[in-house]
């Protein structure tokens, strides 16, 4: 039976797909509330409580902490951590939100060049490039649109580096105190996330330190999956009962529906990874458009209703990913995989660096 120790290596999975399947699906998700209004159920979201694109963001979180514990494993440097972090993140945030910037002052917007210069110094780009906020605003721009916002979903992308940050802080503080093992580490973040999910909050209810607990326990699982890799099967026998005991969770209406699905969507991405789709895999290991895709996604959307085109979901978001695929690879090819490579500037050793250990030391 596969673990995940034999499916991690490159080559061996499919990651690379899951997860632009996953931004896809955050963009047909996002399809409905942007051409019907902010209150429109999403796709999945009268079923499990939580919208497809949650979900799927949910799959980018214990993907990513299975990848990132992965990657500070092989070059075990906080420095080098921190700035391919950096890297993977701003540079193509910061040329999306200049693009979208100037696309959307020169064409959308209905307000005078200076009024929307001033308005968007701390209304879009101090949001957006600094709190890392999805309420950015261009004066002008989509207002009277079912769906208001210049590119919302980025408000996840605190949360993201919140996590990074929490890893980094830990990875640290094992360092000075190798006593402690990793997992211990994982199953207090996990632990405390998951008190607190237990309050059984609404997804259109949740505040901060809701989200906060939602990204952690999705994001730790991964990271105790990477640590636990050698222990973990791949198994459909596996996926059934946790697909099992996700809906027995929801029918009986349980306070752990969200730990639930947060597992099973994690699980799916990892069965669904373990194998190889031919081209698809190979170009998608070579090319990662989950993040263009993701930063692109609405902004397209949105434009497309602006435009009087693409108004009903299904039509939009084919639309719009014939337009945001070549985007993100536009944005893959010549911003992120370019500046990705600085990060080798920063080295891979220092003095918290440490030997990586067996999966199962």
């Amino acid at each position: 039976m596969k673990t995940i120790a034999d499916i991690a290596p490159a080559g061996n999975n499919s990651l690379g797909f899951v997860r632009l399947m996953a931004a896809i699906a955050v963009v047909i998700s996002h399809a409905f509330v942007i051409t019907r209004g902010a209150s429109t159920l999403q796709p999945l979201e009268a079923l499990t409580g939580y919208p497809l694109g949650a979900h799927a963001v949910h799959v980018f979180f214990t993907v990513s902490g299975l990848l990132v514990a992965a990657s500070f494993d092989r070059r075990p440097s906080l420095t080098a951590f921190a700035a391919a972090r950096f890297f993977r993140i701003y540079p193509g945030l910061i040329v999306a939100t200049v693009a979208v910037f100037l696309f959307a002052a020169l064409t959308v917007s209905t307000a005078l060049f200076s009024e929307i210069l001033k308005g968007s110094v701390t209304g879009y780009f101090a949001k957006i490039l600094i709190g890392l906020a999805g309420s950015g605003a261009i004066p002008g721009v989509f207002e009277s649109l079912p769906h208001e916002g210049v590119n919302v979903p980025l408000w996840t992308l605190k949360y993201e580096v919140l996590c990074y940050i929490a890893l980094g802080i830990g990875m640290a503080f094992l360092t000075r105190f190798p006593i402690v093992r990793p997992l211990t580490l994982c199953w207090l973040m996990i632990g405390a996330s998951s008190i607190w999910l237990l309050q059984g909050k609404a997804y259109n209810d949740a505040g901060f330190l809701d989200h906060v607990a939602r990204f952690s326990f999705a994001f730790w699982s991964g990271v105790a999956a990477w640590h636990l890799r050698d222990r973990i099967p791949v198994s459909a026998a596996i996926l059934v009962v946790l697909l099992a005991a996700t809906a027995l969770a929801i029918v009986l209406s349980l306070p752990i529906i969200a730990h639930a699905l947060m597992l099973l969507s994690g699980y799916v991405a990892l069965f669904v990874a373990q194998f190889r789709y031919g081209w698809l895999s190979t170009f998608t290991d070579r090319n990662d458009l989950s993040y263009g895709t993701y930063i692109y996604g609405w902004p397209v959307q949105q434009t497309l209703v602006w435009a009087g085109l693409a108004l009903t979901p299904e039509v939009n978001a084919l639309a719009a990913l014939v337009i945001v695929l070549p985007l993100a690879f536009l944005s893959w090819r010549f911003v992120e995989k370019p500046t990705l490579r600085l990060k080798d500037l920063f080295g891979g050793h220092s003095a918290m660096s440490r030997p990586v250990k067996p999966a199962r030391a």
